[in-house]
C-alpha cells in the first residue's frame, strides 16, 4: 500500500515514496518547536541524502556525503577512501558505478586507520553500473548491506 504524506513543513522538491525508493529534498523547513515536531523534522532530514559526482581517480569520503556518484570510470579506476569511523560516527554510504565502466575500470574503497571493511582494508566495485552500500558499527568495522 503507497501512502502519501504532505508536510506544510517547507518547499517540496522532489516527491518521495519510500516503496519505490526516491528521495525527497525538503527546503526552508523551520527549527522544530518541541514534541511531535522535532520528532517530524529528523524523520525528514533522514530522508535527504547528498549526492556527490566523482569525476576524478581519487576521492576521500566525508561525513556529508550519502550517495557516490562515479562518473571517472568512463577514463579510469578510481579509489575512494572511507573516513575514520571515529570521526563520522555511525555512517552509511552507497556508492554507485554510473560512468558505467567499472569492470574495466575498476573502483577501490579502502577504509583508513585501522578501520575494516568486512575484515579486511578494502573492496572492489569490478561490475558496470554496480553499487555497494556501506555501513559501520559506530567503532571499528564497515559492513556491506
Amino acid at each position: 500500500m503507497n501512502r502519501s504524506k504532505y508536510y506544510q513543513a517547507g518547499t517540496v522538491e522532489f516527491l518521495h515514496i519510500k516503496e519505490c525508493g526516491y528521495a525527497s529534498r525538503i527546503t526552508d523547513l523551520e527549527a522544530p518547536i518541541e514534541g511531535s515536531d522535532a520528532v517530524n523534522k529528523d524523520y525528514v532530514d533522514n530522508q535527504i541524502f547528498d549526492r556527490v559526482e566523482v569525476n576524478s581517480s581519487t576521492y576521500t569520503l566525508t561525513s556529508s556525503d550519502d550517495l557516490i556518484a562515479v562518473l571517472y570510470t568512463l577514463t579510469g579506476g578510481v579509489t575512494l577512501t572511507l573516513p575514520e569511523i571515529s570521526s563520522v560516527g555511525q555512517k552509511q554510504y552507497t556508492i554507485v558505478d554510473e560512468g558505467g565502466n567499472a569492470f574495466v575500470n575498476n573502483i577501490d574503497i579502502n577504509s583508513s586507520g585501522s578501520d575494516l571493511i568486512i575484515g579486511v582494508g578494502g573492496v572492489t566495485i569490478s561490475q558496470n553500473y554496480n553499487s555497494l552500500t556501506l555501513y559501520n558499527n559506530g567503532t571499528d568495522q564497515w559492513f556491506i548491506r
